[in-house]
């Protein structure tokens, strides 16, 4: 059964980065293409029903995800509802089929029991269509671009010329991206994984496309999450066990301090990118309080903001998921959201307690890479508009659903 799990979810996760960043690639719409996926979410979580044993009251998993599975079937309900029933933007019915897809491998992944196989399974499909989208992303950049752009510019076609071609901008695809290199990092330190060269040798042209995105909130955060994810594991680690990672660190974090610093101009980041975020948040607060029970309605943020703005500055999205999220579904949406992320964080937090507290496998370590990947997608997804890009709350669902079964995966 695990065998065709995992070919199943490595077909999605070879799909997913298309839907992220290479939607170009097939040549669909982003509404054909998430459409498309939920096709292939439907029939994998069928099949993942059709081929799992009943699980057992005792059972772990049990326990550790009924609250999440209940939040979101009242997040599912409250969502559908509020599509249906009121007026919605124009980007409204996208989003909620990349939620739906979302919750619906969620419920299946985390309540049915999967060996850490199936895992690096769907991480290597991962890798293998992010290779195929980024390496892409740079030929049309690169080739295709320089050639293109000036006879579509002649003839008043509008191009976007982003190496980071995807559904909204490079801030989202960057987020998807540095969540994907530490799934990648994992992988290559999965004790016996034969994929180990393939997953260190995909880092270099992923680390290269996010350089290219410019998103710096992305860059800070990988490096947080990697100094993060070493410090779990030094506590525990040889001093020979950990030397030629932290050497490697070191170079890592010296060459990405450089970049920032010759490439951030930190005026422009505390005027626009912090004081700027901040007074939409604070707009976007007072919209929640005066719309707190129902919300002013999916997708319909931009048309209510001018109301509540605090500068001159408009925007479409408030840059915060959860300020999104209470200020279009009400106190309802946006706890269940809530409550979702704190039920399905709370077993990968315990297993890494225990991780700390006990001698554990080496085998146990890269297992963090969903919990780590998961913590950063919901970081970036706070300072952004992730969720408007399908693919990243897809990735983040399905990360989160693996994590459930992190205390069984690293049990000594």
């Amino acid at each position: 059964m695990n065998r065709n799990v995992g070919m199943s979810l490595g077909a999605v996760g070879f799909v997913l980065p298309l839907l992220a960043g290479g939607n170009f690639l097939v040549g669909l719409r982003p509404e054909d293409g998430i459409a498309i996926f939920d096709l292939v979410a439907v029939a994998v979580a069928g099949m993942l029903a059709r081929s799992a044993g009943p699980l057992r009251s005792s059972d772990s998993r049990c326990s550790s995800g009924w609250w999440a599975v209940t939040c979101l079937l009242v997040l599912f309900v409250w969502w559908a509802g509020t599509l249906l029933l009121r007026p919605r933007g124009p980007r409204a019915v996208l989003e909620a089929q990349g939620i739906f897809a979302a919750i619906l491998l969620f419920a299946s992944l985390s309540r049915l029991p999967l060996r850490s196989e199936v895992f690096w399974s769907f991480t290597r499909g991962l890798l293998l269509g992010a290779l195929v989208t980024t390496l892409y992303g740079q030929y049309q950049y690169w080739i295709a671009f320089p050639r293109t752009l000036p006879l579509l510019t002649a003839a008043g076609i509008p191009a976007i010329t982003l190496v980071n071609a995807n559904f909204y901008n490079a801030n989202c695809y960057a987020a998807f991206l540095t969540a994907t290199m530490l799934l990648a990092a994992g992988l290559a330190a999965a004790p016996g994984d034969s994929s180990r060269p393939f997953a260190a040798a995909s880092l270099l042209p992923l680390v290269a496309t996010l350089l290219l995105s410019e998103s710096r909130s992305a860059l800070a955060l990988l490096a947080l999450a990697a100094a993060a994810w070493g410090a779990l594991r030094l506590r525990t680690a040889t001093w020979h066990a950990v030397r030629r990672p932290l050497s490697w660190g070191l170079v890592a974090a010296t060459v990405l301090s450089g970049v920032i610093v010759a490439t951030v101009d930190l005026r422009e980041l505390w005027k626009v990118g912090l004081l700027g975020r901040m007074a939409i948040w604070q707009g976007s607060l007072a919209m929640i309080r005066e719309h707190w029970l129902f919300g002013v309605g999916l997708g319909r943020f931009w048309e209510h903001f001018p109301s509540y703005r605090v500068t001159s500055y408009y925007t479409r999205y408030p840059h915060n998921f959860l300020l999104e999220v209470f200020a279009e579904l009400g106190i309802v949406g946006g706890a269940a959201v809530v409550g979702f992320l704190v039920a399905a964080m709370a077993a990968p937090v315990r297993s890494i307690a225990r991780l700390r507290s006990e001698p554990a496998r080496d085998a146990s370590w890269p297992l963090l890479a969903p919990t780590v990947a998961s913590v950063v997608l919901i970081a970036h997804a706070l300072l952004d508009i992730d969720w408007h890009a399908p693919a990243n709350p897809i990735l983040l669902f399905v990360l989160l659903g693996f994590a459930q079964h992190l205390p069984l995966w690293t049990k000594p």
